[in-house]
């Protein structure tokens, strides 16, 4: 159970197996799951919504299947009815990573760290113009971690916001630098100060090749700590960071 004011964030591989998580799905995920055309697109989105449930419903001490779920202005889900349990969820390419805390808005983003041939172009697209200088003053051999990693910080911040892309990724700047922030840092809209009360911090995979990144309200987040896997008794192998 977590405490008032901690983050959780669990890092699950999409390799191991997690037998039985379709029969926590309601009917609205089991329709979602079957209309994806690739099996491992469909696995993946039962896998990661399977034990986001699984999840849950530990922190709340009721049945998985008994949660309901509503979606915010701009998609972001939410329990219903309300409670102080804040959550989101991402997966991609073989990672699931869910962040949870009481009465703190959360968001987390995961990314695997591929090829990227115009870092350049989807920056300027993308970032703010700032951000995107940043990146291309590195050596080349070091643009591409850098990009994922503002992108994973940029997304975090705008899925814990609830805004989503109504937030556009250019109107406000982050780090894109290699350090695991050993405090919450605080960024900013370039136009006005809806994004102040909002710290960021980097999250370390469970696997090579993928960067993360956790955002939340409220007071500045701390380094993380690793912690026991809470889920471990339903055979789901788990990488826990807590953070404070």
């Amino acid at each position: 159970m977590t405490t008032a004011g901690e983050v959780i964030v669990l890092m699950v591989s999409l390799s191991d197996q997690h037998d039985g998580l379709w029969e926590l799905l309601d009917s609205d995920e089991r329709e979602r799951a079957n209309g994806f055309y690739f099996a491992r697109d469909r696995y993946d989105y039962i896998a990661a919504h399977g034990l986001l449930r699984l999840v849950l419903g530990r922190q709340l001490g009721v049945d998985p299947r008994a949660l309901r779920f509503g979606r915010g202005r701009h998609g972001k889900p939410h329990l219903v009815p309300p409670t102080e349990l804040r959550f989101n969820l991402s997966h991609t390419h073989g990672l699931i990573a869910v962040a949870f805390c009481r009465g703190r808005d959360v968001g987390v983003d995961v990314e695997a760290v591929r090829e990227a041939s115009k870092i350049e172009a989807i920056g300027r697209q993308f970032f703010s113009p700032e951000e995107v200088e940043d990146i291309l003053a590195l050596p080349p051999a070091d643009q591409r971690a850098a990009f994922f990693r503002c992108w994973t910080r940029k997304e975090a911040l705008i899925k814990a916001t609830g805004m989503g892309l109504s937030l556009p990724l250019d109107t406000f700047r982050v780090s894109t630098g290699f350090a695991i922030v050993p405090r919450g840092q605080r960024w900013w809209r370039q136009e006005g100060p809806r994004c102040t009360q909002w710290s960021i911090m980097d999250v370390r995979a469970a696997a090579k090749g993928y960067v993360a990144a956790l955002a939340a309200n409220g007071p500045a987040l701390t380094a993380s700590q690793e912690r026991p896997n809470p889920i471990a008794d339903a055979g789901a192998a788990a990488t826990c960071w807590r953070f404070e």
